[in-house]
């Protein structure tokens, strides 16, 4: 068995990696503390300690994280042993050789550290998720290509402002986005049924398209749109949820789809039931933001050209 010290180690060594996302998701999942900032400002404030107190990881590290998350024993070696096999074989236990504390000295100056994160990782070219690419490969476009993966993240960074909206599709295409299929395996739920339907498995393929429920979202928003533009288009599944690129109004719909999903997804999570009117106010109330940053930076133009053909919604 691997010692308390190794852990600390361990854990410092995800802090500034390209498995974040998905470690901060098992960290979410595992422990009662509420959001990935708070989460993720908490880890930093441990490996602050650990940098200022010599001996913290030979023995201090287990208390402060149980005290910052309030774990108990259990759920801390839980969270451990969640952390995939494949990212432990490539640590080593020499803890200097992968923190740059430089690094981490800044995360904590930071107001607004889930930005900082994102940025740092939307920045970094050697970053591909490999196993989000297989993922999506595999279950919704088998011709998905690694390029035209990666132009998808550009797609929805360009296509709003919104963070929000940019943190759900960024964690959507690293598939990221934790529904009942992991709460169930992770034993934090007694079933793994769609939260709407209570039939199927709830895979995030089937909670953001296939259920019953989210179906009647996306035929309502479909017809509310065809009534406006006068135009019929048939979207595919991978359009839906990966993005949409040629397409001369492709800011617009996706914009629109990443509302519609971060909608239902936050309908699951709240465990009620998606509303057409409510999507349709959200949806609105997007695209009146919008044109309030536009109005103030004095960028009309560029404003209509996206929303035009819906400009009466």
């Amino acid at each position: 068995m691997m010692t308390v010290g190794f852990h600390g180690k361990f854990l410092a060594n995800f802090l500034l990696t390209s498995s974040l996302p998905k470690f901060l998701a098992v960290i979410a999942s595992r422990s009662s503390a509420k959001g990935g900032t708070k989460l993720f400002e908490g880890l930093v404030n441990i490996y602050s300690t650990v940098h200022t107190r010599e001996n913290s990881l030979n023995g201090g590290l287990l208390d402060i994280f149980c005290l910052v998350f309030k774990l108990d024993f259990v759920t801390y070696y839980g969270i451990l042993n969640a952390i995939p096999h494949e990212f432990k074989d490539s640590m080593t236990q020499t803890l200097s050789e992968h923190i740059d504390f430089v690094s981490v000295e800044r995360l904590v100056q930071k107001d607004k550290v889930s930005k900082y994160i994102y940025q740092k990782l939307t920045n970094d070219n050697d970053h591909f998720p490999k196993s989000a690419h297989t993922f999506w490969r595999t279950h919704l476009k088998p011709d998905l290509e690694s390029d035209q993966f990666l132009s998808l993240f550009q797609t929805f960074y360009k296509c709003t402002k919104s963070t929000k909206l940019r943190d759900f599709q960024f964690r959507l295409l690293h598939n990221i986005v934790i529904t009942n299929c992991q709460l169930f395996k992770w034993k934090r739920r007694d079933d793994n049924l769609c939260t709407f339907s209570k039939k199927e498995t709830e895979s995030i393929i089937h909670l953001l398209l296939r259920c019953e429920v989210s179906k009647a979202i996306w035929t309502y928003v479909e017809h509310q749109l065809y009534l406006l533009s006068k135009t019929h288009i048939e979207f595919s599944e991978s359009e839906k949820l990966l993005g949409i690129e040629n397409n001369s109004y492709a800011d617009m719909y996706n914009t629109i789809f990443i509302v519609i999903k971060q909608y239902l997804y936050a309908s699951k999570c709240l465990d009620i039931k998606p509303c057409n009117e409510v999507i349709l106010e959200k949806i609105k109330e997007v695209k009146q933001i919008e044109l309030n940053i536009a109005k103030k930076n004095r960028s009309n133009v560029k404003w209509n050209l996206k929303w035009n053909i819906v400009i009466d919604l």
